[in-house]
């Protein structure tokens, strides 16, 4: 019987994928931005993390406060783009 490529057995004789394996071992925190609803996405280096994390969808900064991987508070900072007449001003300056 030839051995599995990527393959890892358990004490119990059970084989793993090793790639699926790290990746449901890698924590993955799920948050919704509270000022457009877009899908953030933070891995385990968040777990227990106090600070502004940036929304991607709408350009947000969020405070937020994260224990054992679970959000504990989110707060809205402020949008970090500009409006369109600045930029409108900053492309014309």
């Amino acid at each position: 019987m030839g051995r599995r490529q990527n393959a890892t057995s358990a004490p119990d004789g059970r084989f793993f994928d090793t790639e699926k394996l790290e990746d449901y071992c890698a924590m993955r925190i799920k948050l919704n931005c509270i000022a457009c609803g877009h899908a953030i996405e933070l891995g385990d280096a968040y777990e227990d993390y106090e600070g502004a994390i940036k929304c991607w969808g709408c350009s947000a900064v969020l405070e937020v406060k994260l224990l054992q991987g679970k959000l504990k508070t989110m707060k809205f900072v402020k949008i970090t783009r500009p409006s369109a007449d600045e930029a409108r001003e900053r492309t014309f300056a």
